[in-house]
C-alpha cells in the first residue's frame, strides 16, 4: 500500500508526499529493528538469568562436595597419623584400635565435578549472555583450577592395596561391618560420605592379638603408610584451596545476580 502511494506520488512529482512516505517506511523499518533487538535482548536476559541460577546450583553442589571431601580425608588422615604413632610404639600397649586405624587410613572416595552448565555455555557460545567479563573470568578460572585439583585427588599410594593384602580378611570384614562409611544424602543429589567418629569390632582377643603382632612394625606397611599420610596432606591442602576458590566464585555470581535484580 505504501509503496503504491509512493509510486503514484513520484509520477505526480509530489515531492512532499514522497518524503512523507519515505519517512514512514524508514520509521517502520527502524521500529521493526528496535522491536526485534528488544525482543532478542529480553530473551538473552531471560536465558542469562536461567544460566546464572543453574550455575549457582552447580557451584553450591561443588562447594558441598569439597567440604564433604575435606571432612572425610581429615578423618582418614587422623587414622593414618594415629596408626603411624602406634607402629613405632610398644606393641604391648596396642588393642583393636590399632587395627581400625590401619584400615581406616586406607579409605578413599570418588569425586564428581559439577560443570555441566558451564561446559554448555562455552560449547554453545552462550557464555557471552552472562555479560559481566569479571564473572566469566572467575568461572573460567574456577573450573580450570578445580579440574587440576581433581587430578590431585587421583594421586594415590599403594597403601590401600598393600594393607588389604596383608590384613586378615576376618578383621577387614569386622571393620567394614561396624566401622564402614556413613552415607549422607544432600539436596543436590550428591551422596556425601563420612567415617564414624568411634566404633568397636567384635573379634576374638586371640585373633586381635595375633594380627597386632603380625602387622606391628611391618616394614612394607610402615613405608607405604608414610607415603599415604603425605598424599593425604597434599590432598587436604588442595581441597582447602578449592573450597576458597569455589566460595569466591559463588559470591561473585551472587553479587552479579543482586546487581541484576
Amino acid at each position: 500500500m505504501i509503496l503504491r502511494r509512493l509510486a503514484d506520488s513520484l509520477r505526480r512529482q509530489d515531492w512532499f508526499t514522497v518524503l512523507v512516505e519515505i519517512g514512514i517506511v524508514v520509521l517502520g523499518v527502524f521500529l521493526g529493528i528496535e522491536v526485534s533487538n528488544w525482543n532478542e535482548e529480553r530473551q538473552n536476559r531471560a536465558a542469562a538469568d536461567s544460566y546464572l541460577e543453574r550455575l549457582e546450583l552447580d557451584l553450591e553442589a561443588q562447594l558441598g562436595m569439597w567440604q564433604n571431601a575435606q571432612t572425610y580425608f581429615d578423618q582418614t588422615q587422623q587414622h593414618a597419623n594415629a596408626a603411624l604413632d602406634q607402629l613405632v610404639g610398644p606393641v604391648e600397649a596396642l588393642d583393636e584400635r590399632f587395627l581400625i586405624d590401619l584400615y581406616q587410613a586406607s579409605q578413599r572416595r570418588e569425586f564428581t565435578n559439577r560443570r555441566a552448565t558451564y561446559d554448555e555455555l562455552v560449547a554453545t557460545g552462550r557464555i557471552e549472555y552472562l555479560g559481566d567479563p569479571t564473572l566469566r573470568e572467575a568461572l573460567s578460572a574456577n573450573y580450570d583450577i578445580s579440574t587440576r585439583w581433581m587430578n590431585v585427588m587421583d594421586v594415590r599410594s599403594d597403601y590401600r592395596a598393600i594393607l588389604r593384602q596383608l590384613m586378615d580378611h576376618r578383621v577387614q570384614e569386622a571393620i567394614v561391618a561396624d566401622c564402614g562409611d556413613v552415607y549422607l544424602q544432600t539436596r543436590f543429589g550428591i551422596v556425601g560420605m563420612r567415617l564414624p567418629e568411634s566404633c568397636d569390632i567384635e573379634l576374638s582377643p586371640d585373633l586381635v592379638s595375633e594380627e597386632i603382632r603380625r602387622l606391628h612394625g611391618h616394614e612394607e606397611i610402615v613405608r607405604h603408610l608414610r607415603f599415604q599420610a603425605s598424599v593425604l596432606r597434599t590432598r587436604l591442602a588442595a581441597i582447602e584451596i578449592a573450597i576458597a576458590g569455589t566460595r569466591n566464585t559463588l559470591e561473585a555470581l551472587r553479587r552479579i545476580q543482586g546487581e541484576g535484580g
